[in-house]
Order: structure tokens, then C-alpha cells, then sequence
């Protein structure tokens, strides 16, 4: 009876372990899984954002690519002097004269002003494609805005972007009066210019 409990442990061990004793059995491997680097996310950027493009409604659509958008204002009736100030210290002068276009600015991630970068303006039933170099100008691509629009009521009707870059939406010409400009009267809309900078984001 004994001669036959020893085979029948070592069966039984066997079955549970796949060993017929420790003495027999190797150690286990032990596998140690190496954890995979994630790519690194990227910094939000902070916006230098003109309050009075709130105030008509706009706002910025998060598209994916690596423009991102840096600083977005507006100028009133073609002059600069509405400019913000720190757009003025910050960015190229326009003089190119529009006072009532969308202008965009491209800076690669190298910090060069990109003039054959393609922007687009874009509306509800179309939309039209320029660069800083088909505009004419040295520094700022640029198209004109037709539609006004009751900022009290609804966003404008145009949206403002570059190739795979944020997307600025709401422009168009504000029916008067304007939210910080109580007396300004226009037929058809106040001229107003809306200018957007983008910065590329440098590879990781």
C-alpha cells in the first residue's frame, strides 16, 4: 500500500504543477514586460485673443495638425491705430489698406514668416483659397468679406482658417451699433477687419 501512495502523490503533483517534485522542476522565468515610452503631449497654446471678437461672437474651432493658432484681432474702418497694442508691438504692420478683409499670418516653426502657406476663407454655400504671395503683400494673405451680419443674434457667416491649423469662425461685417462703439452706424455693416497668426508646431 505504501509502495503505491508514493507513485500516486507524484501523479497528483503532476497534474497540479506539471512537476513531478521541486527537486525535479527548473525555477520559473520570471518575464519582465518593458513598459512603452507614449509619446509626449503636446503644450497647450495660450491665444492672444482681441476681447472684441467675443464680443461679435466668435471663437475657435480646435482642428487637428500642427498650426496652431497664436493671436487672432481686429481693426476697425481700415486703421491700425484700433488695433490692440500688443498686436502692434508683437506683428508686422498692415498696409495693405483692406478695411473690411480677413488677413492671415503664418510663422513656421522656425519663426520665418511662411508667405506661399495656404489659407481659406470659407462660408456657407463656398469657400475661397489665397496665400500672402497671391494677395500681393509681403507679409499677410488676404481676403475680402461681403456679408454683415446681426452680432446681437447669430455668428457671421465666414470661418477663417490654414491648412491644418485652428479655425477662426463668426467673421463678417456687424450690423451696427458695435458692442464697444455705441454710435458707429453703417449701411450693410461696419468695415471691420479680422486678423489671425499662426505658428507651427515644432516636430517632437
Amino acid at each position: 500500500m505504501k509502495r503505491l501512495m508514493i507513485p500516486i502523490v507524484l501523479l497528483f503533483a503532476l497534474l497540479l504543477t506539471g512537476c513531478p517534485s521541486p527537486t525535479v522542476c527548473p525555477p520559473p522565468i520570471v518575464v519582465t514586460a518593458t513598459p512603452t515610452a507614449l509619446p509626449p503631449t503636446p503644450t497647450p497654446v495660450a491665444i492672444r485673443w482681441d476681447s472684441r471678437l467675443s464680443e461679435l461672437g466668435l471663437y475657435v474651432l480646435d482642428m487637428p495638425g500642427d498650426w496652431d493658432l497664436e493671436a487672432a484681432w481686429l481693426t476697425v474702418a481700415g486703421d491700425w491705430a484700433t488695433a490692440p497694442q500688443w498686436a502692434k508691438d508683437l506683428y508686422p504692420w498692415n498696409n495693405l489698406g483692406g478695411d473690411r478683409h480677413a488677413y492671415g499670418l503664418a510663422y513656421t516653426a522656425a519663426g520665418n514668416i511662411q508667405t506661399d502657406k495656404g489659407f481659406r476663407l470659407s462660408w456657407p454655400d463656398g469657400a475661397a483659397m489665397v496665400t500672402a504671395d497671391s494677395s500681393g503683400h509681403p507679409y499677410w494673405a488676404n481676403l475680402p468679406l461681403q456679408e454683415g451680419f446681426d452680432w446681437a443674434q447669430t455668428s457671421g457667416p465666414y470661418s477663417w482658417d490654414t491648412y491644418g491649423g485652428d479655425q477662426v469662425v463668426g467673421l463678417g461685417m456687424p450690423y451696427p451699433p458695435l458692442p464697444w462703439q455705441p454710435q458707429a452706424s453703417a449701411l450693410g455693416g461696419v468695415h471691420v477687419s479680422f486678423f489671425a497668426v499662426w505658428r507651427q508646431r515644432p516636430p517632437q
